[in-house]
């Protein structure tokens, strides 16, 4: 098949710029595969699903303060009742069963105190749980953001340059001309269609020619196009 030093040039050109489109056709693909961030999302869903535990466990302890709370205050009530009870009190018989009841009521104030004071406490951790997970959300969910932009920018680079090689890839196509391009396309389906024979080595498929075959390829003239004994790539020399 015979070919001007043009036309072999615009060969390896396209040649060339098919490994550019493939390449740039992987990365599309990649980046709208819908599965490249399965991590992170299961990640954001873990730290939403903690999120929502860490916020019942701190309403929950929130209400329970709110009932210690209110415990305590009806006990002071009535511990402050039945001292107005004991000072107003003339009767020994009444005034015995006033003190029985503050020391009970006494008893009943510090428990609850106590109390009180351990839901403080687990609240505080329960709280500071909550915001660190909290944070953690908001650090994932900016940083799945960003990729999200990043990648939306890097897929509209590659979908552009992608119409430009298609343009420059039909420039190529009249140049090398339709019986050409014909050959160069059948052989496309199986693999690089069109190399370059440097030093007995085929570049598309990489493997050295052997005696033999290099020889008779060299012995055709510099107009005419090889094929690879073992590819069956076009070869320009």
């Amino acid at each position: 098949m015979k070919a001007n030093q043009t036309q072999q040039d615009a060969l390896l050109a396209l040649a060339a710029l098919d490994l550019e489109i493939s390449r740039t056709r992987r990365e599309i693909s990649a980046l709208q595969n819908p599965d490249r961030h399965t991590e992170q999302v299961q990640q954001q869903r873990a730290l939403a699903s903690a999120l929502i535990d860490a916020r019942n466990e701190t309403d929950r302890l929130e209400l329970e303060m709110k009932r210690a709370n209110q415990d305590l205050d009806l006990v002071e009530q009535r511990i402050a009742k039945d001292e107005a009870a004991l000072a107003a009190s003339s009767s020994s018989k009444d005034a015995v069963g006033l003190e029985h009841e503050l020391v009970t009521l006494a008893r009943r104030k510090g428990e609850l105190e106590e109390a009180t004071l351990a839901i403080m406490e687990q609240l505080e951790i329960a709280k500071d749980s909550y915001e660190q997970i909290l944070e953690n959300k908001r650090e994932l969910d900016a940083e799945i953001q960003r990729i999200a932009e990043a990648e939306e920018q890097a897929l509209i680079k590659l979908k552009s340059g992608l119409q430009l090689h298609d343009t420059r890839r039909g420039q190529l196509q009249q140049q090398v001309g339709d019986e050409i391009f014909a050959a160069y396309q059948k052989r496309a389906s199986r693999g690089i269609a069109a190399g370059k024979l440097e030093n007995r080595t085929c570049s598309a498929c990489q493997f050295s020619l052997d005696a033999i075959a290099f020889d008779k390829i060299s012995n055709l003239a510099n107009d005419e196009l090889a094929n690879c004994p073992d590819c069956d790539a076009l070869l320009v020399r």
